[in-house]
């Protein structure tokens, strides 16, 4: 069980997946209208080229590299496919408004309230911008606008 689960695979889909949903959201080729077929090719060509080096690593282990120690079992693979699939859906959702609903996937998410800050009457010299600490000279927080 060293090599669960295949971190190349896990990496390599959660790029794939990751570009594909961007792709999608800024050219608009899933939405409510017919797209253009070499669209449909350039989108869903990261996810191709994913699919084919886990095909690759799954052929080095039949070569016979299963011997040495250095190989990964088809459900290595599997679950490193499902992990980097999930990453990146994840971190879509976190950065974009929506994963695939074509009206608001293509929309950024602005940076949480929740990652503290000063407000009115709080600390002197210390804000948030952009959801990163945000520090002044002189002390108070300036317009952030």
């Amino acid at each position: 069980m060293e090599s669960f689960p295949s971190g190349h695979v896990a990496t390599s889909f959660g790029a794939a997946v990751f570009l594909s949903l961007y792709l999608n959201a800024r050219l608009k080729i899933f939405a409510d209208y017919r797209a253009n077929p070499l669209l449909m090719v350039l989108c869903l060509s990261p996810v191709v080229l994913a699919m084919l080096m886990a095909g690759a690593i799954s052929i080095d282990m039949n070569l016979g590299n299963w011997e040495k120690g250095n190989s990964h079992h088809w459900y290595d693979i599997l679950a490193g496919a499902v992990l980097g699939i999930l990453v990146a859906i994840l971190c879509y959702r976190n950065a974009y408004a929506a994963v695939v609903d074509y009206r608001w996937n293509h929309v950024p998410l602005e940076a949480s309230s929740r990652a503290g800050g000063a407000g009115e009457g709080e600390e002197e010299g210390y804000g948030v911008r952009y959801g990163f600490p945000k520090f002044y000279k002189g002390g108070g927080v300036k317009s952030q606008v």
